[in-house]
């Protein structure tokens, strides 16, 4: 992380899960373990899965990676195992388990928010990040 981070020059506060706090991280960033308070200008958390056929991210929020984490900071980074990319929506629900216990909170991510609310007029990037950048582990 910390020769990835060099590269694209992001500096400044991450906000991290506990686990990804043990890898390597410039000296000059600053880490929110587990939580954030709007001034991280990046924040790292695990994609539960990827949907193929949409092109999206699921993410659960719990504890250690609580929703604020890729909703606030302008830069969010998505680790996702590459076994864990599946066809579709049901096929990632029905292999996942997923009826064996949901959680409070399930994220899916599919592009930028979008919102009508004001003068019936499109806009685009409304909330969360500015830039997603999704890391295939694998």
């Amino acid at each position: 992380m910390q020769r990835f981070v060099a590269a694209h020059r992001i500096t400044g506060r991450v906000a991290v899960a506990p686990a990804l706090a043990r890898l390597p991280w410039p000296d000059d960033m600053a880490l929110d373990i587990g939580t954030t308070d709007g001034q991280a200008l990046l924040a790292v958390s695990h994609a539960r899965a990827g949907i193929a056929e949409t092109g999206s991210l699921i993410l659960w929020p719990d504890a250690d990676e609580p929703r604020l984490m890729s909703l606030v900071p302008p830069l969010h980074i998505a680790l996702l195992q590459a076994d864990s990319i599946y066809e579709t929506f049901a096929q990632a629900m029905h292999l996942q388990r997923w009826a064996d216990g949901m959680p409070t909170n399930a994220l899916l991510i599919s592009g930028p928010s979008k919102t009508a609310d004001i003068e019936q007029t499109l806009a685009y990037g409304i909330h969360g990040p500015r830039r997603l950048l999704v890391l295939i582990l694998g």
